[in-house]
């Protein structure tokens, strides 16, 4: 009765949680009837968000409900007017019913601390899976929105010929964030300073589909349009811009479609183990001596540590845009390689300056993987997963040998040879029960009083023992036989210490995690690759959407596509700064980025840059473009297929491992052992 109360008052207060969370999003909603035009800009700011923007300072809530809000808002920060107040509601919300469930997932089901920890892992995705289905696939949306939008945007502009009013009908025929954003736009254009808040919108915009329409509609205003073959350039990049969203879309769409559920999949077998235990303690008694075991506690960390990999690659594999983001400031590292000591220690290991091993890591971590880390950090990251590792795993031996003492001194049989197959087969009666606990009472008050001696030797400890039996008028089974096991328990347990073969594995281990942050260096490398042919075709757009203009020269286009760069925005940026010898600065940024297709780009922009117009240096542009977008699409097949065999596969690996790792191997194990023990009672 106690547990269906509790049961019903927790899932009373989710209710209360859910229905605030979905009266904020309708009021979000009802928010979103109607546009906002004015030429200051937008207020984001009421008095519900002034009284939550001092949460946003906090250092770690301050994190977490501005994720949330980035969540809510795909194109970047928002303007509408609660949406702070919304994701401090979604945001508490979550964690409130996310904790209630636990609570409710620990009282009914008892649980130990292992059950506890995993628990609190299925709770925290809960908290996740809150979030995301309140803010939807709010990515996809914006885009599926946008798609219409740029279809009304240029339905308008035939009939107006002027983007501003274009934009504005859009508008109105346009709702949530999309309403939002085109508000922005409308008023980047009609505003006192255009330029000044399109590079503001820039700087907070995170979808580059919107950056590029925002840019382009600022162009097409500021320096007018023109016809080619009778077409409107407006238009026809308009459609440029349409077709590369719909790639977007089909992508994200059949990924999500595919893989949807993997996530549940991966983390339900962390709830099965102990249901799993439990059902086989009942069941098949033999197997207890097993899941008491190091080996069953090895096993548990075995089957935890399966599940959270392969949970990380489902996430990165859902992803459909895996930029490598690269951070131009000083890392972490850097400050601490400054201290003197640390700096010392990771000399040791790094290769010296100006030798080839050096240069071969600084080139890979600059040009491959576009990382800000120096091969001095490099080494710090590697030293600290190599002792963390090893410190960790010295942990795990040390706890399974607690584990192996906790059981020694649980058995009541240990050391007998002759034990009763009946006890491992079948189930003990109360009254073999309550002998049992009364055996492992006296056998802890010996252990205890003969601890406190200090014994060594064995003939002592059992003289001891005997002694000790003796004092206490030991009336149970037969002296000798307690003596011994008592003994035994004594030195066994005493022989449960860290072994040299386990600090040699330990060693091994964290040698191998070592070269973890490499793995990771050359994942990034790998996924740079495709992200580079995506921002080659993404320059190919702004070139066409630009070479048609009379005032649009090299140096205009290089500003283009540093906005909108994010693998080779350094060195465009540093080519910029030295443009006041052009022909030098490109050729520098030819030497700094060597792939194929963006070198292409630049030997056009020489041609252009030297005696020719920008339209007869990229003449066949838009032929190149047309392959390269069937090419793209045909990538991009190739790459969803390959997620989705992947993610499928690792999928379902760690309900295998559980029911192979944690149900199986257990009752084989059990059984030779006792199969074991039986032949030799036989023999």
């Amino acid at each position: 009765m106690s547990k269906i109360l509790l049961f019903s008052a927790g899932g009373l207060v989710i209710a209360i949680a859910l229905a605030a969370l979905f009266i904020a999003n309708r009021l979000e909603n009802a928010n979103r009837n109607y546009i906002r035009i004015n030429t200051r800009g937008l207020s984001r700011k009421t008095w519900t968000g002034s009284g939550c923007e001092s949460l946003y300072e906090k250092p770690v809530i301050g994190s977490y409900l501005r994720w949330v809000r980035s969540q809510l808002s795909p194109g970047g920060n928002s303007s509408i007017t609660n949406l702070d107040t919304k994701s401090v509601l979604l945001g508490f919300g979550s964690i409130l019913t996310s904790i209630v469930t636990f609570f409710v997932l620990v009282r009914l089901y008892q649980a130990d601390l292992w059950t506890m920890l995993l628990f609190g892992i299925c709770c925290i995705y809960l908290n996740s899976m809150i979030i995301q289905s309140f803010a939807g696939n709010s990515d996809t949306r914006l885009l599926a929105a946008m798609v219409d939008y740029v279809g009304d945007v240029k339905h308008f502009y035939h009939a107006t010929a002027m983007v501003g009013e274009a934009i504005k009908q859009a508008n109105l025929r346009t709702a949530g964030e999309m309403l939002n954003q085109g508000t922005r736009i409308y008023n980047i254009l009609t505003g006192a300073n255009p330029e000044y808040m399109l590079k503001e919108y820039y700087e907070t915009c995170s979808n580059k589909f919107l950056k590029i329409f925002a840019g382009f509609s600022y162009l097409v205003q500021d320096f007018g349009d023109k016809k080619i073959e009778g077409i409107s350039l407006y238009i026809k990049n308009l459609n440029y811009i349409t077709e590369e969203i719909q790639i977007e879309i089909i992508k994200k769409n059949q990924l999500a479609y595919w893989l949807r559920g993997l996530n549940i999949i991966v983390l339900f077998p962390l709830l099965l183990p102990p249901v799993i235990e439990s059902w086989m303690r009942s069941g098949f008694p033999i197997v207890s001596s097993f899941y008491d075991s190091a080996t069953g506690f090895y096993l548990r960390c075995s089957i935890f540590l399966i599940i959270i990999v392969c949970y990380v690659f489902i996430v990165q594999i859902q992803k459909t845009e895996q930029k490598v983001k690269v951070c131009y400031k000083k890392t972490w590292d850097y400050y601490l390689n400054r201290i003197g000591f640390i700096r010392f220690f990771v000399n040791i290991f790094t290769p010296r300056q100006n030798t080839v091993k050096y240069r071969k890591l600084k080139s890979f971590l600059e040009d491959d993987a576009g990382s800000a880390m120096t091969v001095e950090g490099l080494y710090l990251r590697r030293l600290i997963y190599a002792i963390s590792v090893f410190i960790i795993m010295l942990a795990v031996f040390s706890s399974g040998h607690r584990t192996n003492v906790e059981k020694i001194m649980a058995d009541t049989a240990y050391g007998i040879d002759n034990a009763n197959f009946f006890r491992m087969m079948g189930r003990l009666d109360e009254e073999e029960l309550l002998n049992d606990k009364k055996i492992r009472e006296l056998d802890a008050s010996i252990i205890g009083e003969i601890g406190s001696m200090g014994l060594s030797k064995a003939e002592d400890i059992l003289a001891a023992a005997k002694a000790e039996l003796v004092s206490m008028s030991y009336e149970g089974e037969d002296q000798e036989l307690t003596a011994q096991r008592i003994c035994l328990k004594i030195i066994d347990s005493k022989k449960e210490t860290i072994r040299l073969w386990e600090v040699l594995l330990s060693l091994i281990i964290a040698g191998a995690a070592s070269w973890f942050p490499m793995i990771l260096l050359t994942f990034q490398a790998s996924l740079r690759k495709v992200d580079m042919e995506d921002e080659v075709f993404q320059f190919h757009t702004i070139i066409i959407l630009l070479m048609h203009h009379d005032n649009v020269d090299v140096k205009v286009v290089l500003e283009w596509m540093k906005e909108f760069a994010n693998i080779f925005r350094a060195p465009i940026e540093l080519c910029l700064t030295n443009f006041q010898n052009q022909n030098l600065a490109l050729e520098r940024l030819k030497e700094d980025v060597k792939f194929k297709p963006f070198v292409k780009i630049i030997d056009n922009l020489q041609m252009a840059n030297e005696d020719i117009s920008l339209i007869a240096a990229f003449d066949a542009l838009e032929l190149e473009r047309e392959f390269y977008k069937e090419s793209r699409k045909e990538s991009n097949k190739q790459q969803i297929n390959k997620k989705i065999e992947f993610g499928q596969l690792i999928g379902f690996i760690p309900v295998y491992a559980v029911l192979l790792l944690y149900m199986a191997l257990p009752i084989i194990f059990s059984s030779f052992t006792a199969f074991s023990s039986i032949q030799k009672q036989l023999m």
